[in-house]
């Protein structure tokens, strides 16, 4: 018999969940890929650690979510064209998320829930909001750049 093959390349919708990693891990990597049409490309939680280095994530739902004390490291990615948030950090996560270049999404970065990510040397471009601080989150912000954005950084906490 023959390999099974599925050629995600021909799918023009959302068709598959995505890659999740969950618990300790801090030997894992995603590396060189290519992740769509996936509901969330990558997901952390549950203290995963991964680290997501040189990917193209694109026209997925959202790009990478964060959440559950994990703490990624997101780094020289190129994350474009996904239908809500390129980065998605919330519940007590602690990612870095450097070195990336984000455009033409709904949010480009956002933090809310107690999430507490380290933001720096980012390309924030074509984004409806490039970075979003919402609720009781709180973030590390060092030369990001923003360009066309409609908003650039949008600050929704209640305290801050």
């Amino acid at each position: 018999m023959g390999d099974l093959v599925y050629d995600l390349e021909t799918q023009s919708k959302i068709s598959w969940g995505g890659i999740i990693f969950e618990g300790v891990n801090a030997l894992s990597i995603v590396r060189h890929a290519r992740i769509r049409y996936a509901d969330v490309a990558i997901v952390g939680v549950n203290s995963s650690s991964p680290r997501i280095v040189n990917n193209t994530i694109t026209e997925n739902d959202v790009g990478v979510m964060t959440f559950g004390f994990s703490s990624p490291k997101i780094n020289e990615n190129k994350i474009y064209h996904n239908a809500l948030w390129a980065v998605s950090c919330y519940d007590y996560s602690f990612p870095i998320i450097s070195k990336n270049i984000i455009t033409a999404n709904e949010v480009g970065i956002g933090s809310q829930d107690f999430s507490f990510p380290t933001i720096s040397y980012n390309t924030l471009c074509d984004n409806e909001v490039g970075i979003l601080l919402k609720d009781s989150s709180g973030s590390s912000m060092l030369k990001n750049y923003f360009q066309n954005n409609t908003q650039g950084l949008r600050d929704d906490r209640k305290s801050k």
